[in-house]
């Protein structure tokens, strides 16, 4: 793919506004990890629709292929929230963009997001060239890619390792329990809504959002693991009905984090969905900041990790 240059660049557009929910809190006390990618995807779409994407006609369509989240601070019940953004590379096919979420009350950055859109026909979803116009439009929305937006642990150059179904089960991974995608899920099309693709590397049969997943420390207070960088790099979204299953692995322990590298499959037809990659840090619940990993947490890891799939 060839980049567009644009010896112009723009200033980060604002986008879009909302602020955290009741409903958007998790056990931790904060916004769940989830609602950053969807506050994202929102202002993801309004800056899609301003470039012209995906045409006119019905013909094509867009899809978002990767997408990479950096988490800075916690927002809590109430914070204001803003989602400021604008286009880093103009492919043949695809648009990279980046996004930054704001929380203007206290003028901090909560997240950094780096998003790419693919160009596809409608019926096959096969990649499809951009027009000239939205090309052009793209290159006029060219940004910096400021120091702080970059990954810090994960590569977004290194395309993401890819296991068949055969593979997972010859290394044993665990796995979590199979669902079935259920219309609830689903757009009006069937097909698994983006905004909750950390749901599909995450979610099981019986997995609900009341499971206690606290581990409780020595000194009585709790920890749980807060996602500080993730990539979810799509090749497909299920549909309606489709079977779908994920297996993992801990890839990367240091001492307060861990890596751990997901696959998710359609297991009825044996098709690779999504390959994802979490970079986790031990938070204490209660003085509201990073520790080192507790020995039992480490022991678990020990015993889990996979250095070969990192």
């Amino acid at each position: 793919m060839q980049h567009s240059e644009s010896s112009v660049v723009a200033d980060l557009q604002l986008l879009y506004s909302t602020s955290v929910e009741p409903d958007q809190i998790d056990q931790l006390g904060h916004m769940n990890v989830r609602f950053y990618g969807v506050h994202a995807l929102a202002g993801a779409r309004e800056l899609v629709t301003s470039l012209g994407l995906p045409g006119a006609g019905g013909t094509f369509r867009i899809a978002f292929t990767d997408l990479y989240t950096r988490h800075y601070l916690e927002q809590l019940e109430g914070s204001p929230l803003e989602v400021w953004g604008g286009v880093l590379d103009v492919w043949e096919t695809d648009v990279r963009m980046y996004f930054e979420l704001r929380n203007p009350a206290r003028e901090e950055i909560a997240a950094t997001f780096v998003f790419t859109v693919q160009h596809q026909d409608a019926d096959s979803h096969a990649p499809r060239p951009i027009t000239d116009a939205i090309t052009s439009a793209a290159t006029q929305a060219v940004v910096a890619w400021p120091e702080h937006g970059r990954p810090r642990s994960i590569d977004l150059d290194v395309t993401p390792r890819a296991l068949s179904t055969k593979e997972i089960a010859s290394i044993h991974l665990s796995g979590r329990a199979a669902r079935v995608i259920a219309e609830k899920d689903c757009d009006s099309n069937g097909v698994f809504r983006v905004e909750s693709f950390q749901d599909l590397v995450w979610g099981s049969e019986g997995i609900s959002e009341d499971n206690d997943w606290l581990r409780t420390l020595e000194n009585g207070e709790q920890m749980g693991w807060a996602t500080m960088e993730s990539r979810c790099t799509l090749f497909e979204l299920p549909k309606v009905g489709a079977k779908v299953q994920s297996f993992s692995a801990p890839v990367k322990i240091s001492r307060k984090a861990q890596q751990e590298r997901f696959w998710v499959y359609d297991i009825g037809r044996e098709v690779l969905l999504c390959s994802a990659s979490f970079v986790d840090v031990a938070f204490n619940i209660n003085t509201r900041r990073a520790i080192e990993i507790p020995d039992f947490e480490r022991e678990r890891l020990g015993k889990e990790i996979r250095l070969d799939l990192a």
